[in-house]
């Protein structure tokens, strides 16, 4: 940049149309950069924030006044990537994107407090643009998470193509089913290792499942994927886990599987999760020493969804 000084005004536009931070200490110092040069943040399409080690001298509420700055000038922000769990900082964070970013801002990546439910549901109320979103939800559920009148809120994300949740985030879907979202095409569903407590997972599919084309699940207990398929027709790549005991698998013998009800069209890739107990080996080797049935169990199921996996279920199978 100390070249000359053409290339030092040509060169702020490639310096600064992509931030990434690793150390609130550089936040702190682009911060400190664009208040003295109000123009940096014009070219800022980007803001990746990523992981740090807490033993940083920079307190939480420096880190986030300097971020919350730095949104501010950059009023043309595309992409907004928070890896950090956002706990005291997110209403302030929230509060920047909806008043500076709200006609501009297209990708939403952020990890929130799993109470703060309500605070996600208010600032994407206010950004209408937003064409994908991932929100992982830190933290054990609490009983009863006060949502106040974001729970009366309908939104409407026209929108928006890509969502994905990851955590305890039932209460989120409980409240997305009654939005309006139709352009969603992508859903992402980690449930992580929680195993109680589910959201109506079919009737977030008969309100929004229509028109999806991809379909990740990733959870431990079994989901009805007979009626999921039949909630998504369109879908080409689907992601479950073979593990499940799909309902009315006792009576079926493996060139039978109840995977599917009718041949699904136009699937060509699917993907599969877990497969701890597959083919007898890792997992399923030491633990079989422990409980032989629950293991031989679950290899059956497995070896039912395996079987199930051919054209005659799916025409269009290009790849597992």
């Amino acid at each position: 940049m100390a070249t000359c000084r053409n290339w030092r005004r040509l060169g702020y536009e490639f310096l600064y149309t992509f931030l990434f931070f690793s150390s609130p200490q550089n936040i702190q110092r682009v911060c400190h950069l664009m208040d003295c040069n109000k123009n940096l943040g014009h070219w800022t399409r980007r803001l990746h924030v990523t992981r740090y080690f807490a033993g940083s001298a920079s307190t939480i509420e420096t880190t986030q006044n300097s971020l919350v700055s730095i949104i501010r000038h950059c009023n043309k922000l595309e992409t907004f990537v928070v890896n950090w769990p956002l706990s005291v900082s997110l209403s302030a964070v929230a509060n920047a994107l909806c008043t500076y970013t709200p006609r501009s801002l297209r990708v939403l990546h952020i990890n929130i407090p799993t109470a703060a439910l309500a605070k996600l549901i208010f600032m994407l109320q206010c950004l209408h643009k937003l064409e994908a979103v991932h929100v992982e939800f830190d933290g054990p559920p609490p009983e009863h998470i006060r949502l106040g009148a974001a729970g009366d809120l309908e939104l409407t994300l026209p929108v928006l193509r890509h969502l994905s949740l990851r955590g305890p985030f039932q209460d989120f879907v409980e409240q997305a089913i009654d939005w309006h979202l139709p352009a969603l095409r992508i859903l992402s569903l980690d449930f992580i290792n929680y195993r109680e407590d589910f959201p109506d997972l079919l009737e977030f599919l008969t309100e929004h499942g229509g028109e999806l084309t991809i379909l990740d699940l990733n959870c431990i207990p079994p989901l009805d994927v007979p009626a999921i398929l039949d909630l998504c027709p369109l879908l080409t790549t689907f992601t479950f886990n073979p593990d499940w005991r799909i309902p009315g698998w006792e009576n079926h013998q493996l060139s039978e599987s109840p995977l599917v009800r009718s041949p699904h069209s136009h699937v060509t890739t699917i993907g599969l999760h877990h497969l701890m107990y597959a083919f007898g080996v890792g997992y399923a080797a030491s633990y079989n020493k422990i409980d032989p049935f629950v293991t031989q169990s679950i290899r059956r199921q497995n070896d039912i969804n395996f079987a199930a996996l051919h054209r005659r279920n799916f025409p269009r199978l290009a790849r597992i």
